[in-house]
């Protein structure tokens, strides 16, 4: 993107949308050329106040009501995008993944790109796959298991694996499990697959743990 037009997590911006080709209705396309970046980026002073403002009107009652709302009312008519504190986390699992793209994906990725037109490299594939076990808010909520594609872990990944080599999965479990079980107020982003009704986390949000969020 022109320099002019790259943004940061928790700043605001105005662009000009279109609805996506799929039927979730949360979906839209973002016109490139139309990003306008209107604001700072949103700091992490005072507990994260600024991005708590926004950020706290989203939280909905628990994933198992976001799944009960998808499966009674389809994709269509129900949210697909929520966010959702959990009640307590259990673990994050790290297993290999192929570090190829599948025919599929491939089509995917080359026939829809995001941002405009295609990049001039193949997007990377990373060779690990993070999955979160929880449970969520509801009382009798027996536990979930959903895959993460955050793009800070990703990101986080590719770094760490350079600088740490084959000790880049201990610190990497101590910063996105025990930390966010311990010291972070952790919630998940979550939404469905393009093609599944299938839940994925896609983002973290993690303030301090505040004494407050403790009792919750």
């Amino acid at each position: 993107m022109d320099p002019d037009q790259r943004f940061s997590k928790y700043q605001w911006i105005n662009a000009r949308v279109r609805k996506a080709r799929d039927n979730r209705r949360e979906s839209y396309t973002p016109d490139l050329d139309s990003i306008e970046i209107v604001s700072s980026v949103l700091g992490t002073g005072s507990d994260w106040a600024a991005r708590w403002e926004w950020v706290e009107p989203l939280i909905g009652p628990s994933m198992c009501e976001l799944q009960r709302r998808l499966r009674d009312g389809g994709r269509d008519t129900e949210a697909t995008l929520g966010l959702v504190k959990p009640r307590s986390l259990r673990r994050l699992l790290i297993r290999p993944d192929s570090p190829e793209w599948s025919a599929a994906d491939l089509e995917r990725l080359r026939q829809y790109p995001l941002w405009g037109n295609s990049p001039p490299r193949e997007l990377e594939k990373l060779p690990v796959r993070f999955t979160y076990e929880y449970e969520c808010q509801d009382a009798n909520c027996s536990g979930h298991r959903h895959r993460c594609t955050d793009w800070e872990m990703a990101q986080t990944y590719r770094s760490w694996k350079r600088l740490y080599g084959n000790g880049w999965e201990e610190k990497f479990l101590d910063r996105y499990e025990r930390e966010m079980r311990e010291i972070k107020d952790i919630h998940f982003y979550v939404g469905t697959h393009s093609l599944y009704p299938t839940w994925i986390v896609i983002g973290l949000f993690y303030p301090p743990l505040t004494p407050q969020a403790r009792l919750l």
